[in-house]
């Protein structure tokens, strides 16, 4: 009894924790996003290279901290006890199509090729915007840690009951301590992004949640050196 007492007491805390943190980055937002648009202004129509160069730090600091923001939002959602997921019969490859679609833009700017073999019709039962939103966590990062100018490989098929999607990168792919951190909250691992960009150590823990609550799984195949091969498997039928 003590103890289901104090699993009880840490829930209601854990619950109110995520609340808490939820309203707290909620309220950041709006403030955050005026600094943005001020600074955008700046950078626009100032001639002065010093204040051009400071406007250009203020808001790729604040692009930064937005990100975080985000992530908290959506780490908090997640783990809310009233989040329900709106579980349809979905055509998952248009989705992973279009989610790729989009990052191959994103990718022109290094310099890389996204190559995807993905069927035209692939169907399973997900709620359409928290999966779109685990595989652009996916390929985001192969986009910001690959080298500029390499390829990067998106799959998908239907096996045994399953859709089985890989990413896969030739990035500097992760050591056995890595791999035992990679889905953990706000770990700082080896790989650094080969663009400047930035990572909230928060999106493969957001990955792993949405995946787990479509009763799936997520994994990565991978060495140090030698890239990373990034899988998720989700049921066709959805048992949610």
């Amino acid at each position: 009894q003590e103890t289901e007492k104090s699993r009880a007491e840490l829930e209601r805390a854990n619950e109110l924790k995520n609340q808490l943190l939820s309203v707290a980055a909620h309220d950041l937002k709006n403030p955050l996003n005026s600094v943005m648009c001020f600074s955008s202004i700046i950078l626009e129509e100032t001639k002065d290279e010093e204040v051009k160069t400071m406007a250009e730090m203020i808001n790729g600091s604040s692009h930064k901290m937005l990100q975080l923001i985000i992530d908290l939002l959506e780490g908090a959602a997640l783990q809310s006890k009233d989040i329900k997921l709106s579980i349809k019969p979905v055509n998952v490859g248009t989705l992973i199509q279009k989610v790729v679609n989009e990052y191959s833009i994103r990718a022109e700017q290094k310099k890389q090729i996204i190559e995807s073999s993905i069927p035209d019709i692939l169907l399973a039962e997900v709620d359409s915007t928290w999966f779109t939103h685990a595989l652009e966590n996916i390929l985001s990062n192969a986009v910001k840690y690959s080298p500029n100018s390499s390829n990067i490989y998106v799959s998908c098929k239907e096996e045994s009951g399953n859709i089985l999607i890989s990413v896969k990168d030739n990035g500097p792919g992760f050591t056995d301590e890595d791999k035992q951190l990679l889905f953990g909250k706000f770990q700082r691992l080896s790989a650094k992004p080969t663009g400047g960009e930035t990572s909230t150590g928060l999106g493969l823990s957001i990955v792993k949640d949405i995946i787990e609550k479509h009763n799936g799984k997520v994994w990565v195949e991978s060495e140090a050196g030698k890239g990373s091969n990034f899988i998720i498997s989700i049921p066709v039928e959805s048992r949610v």
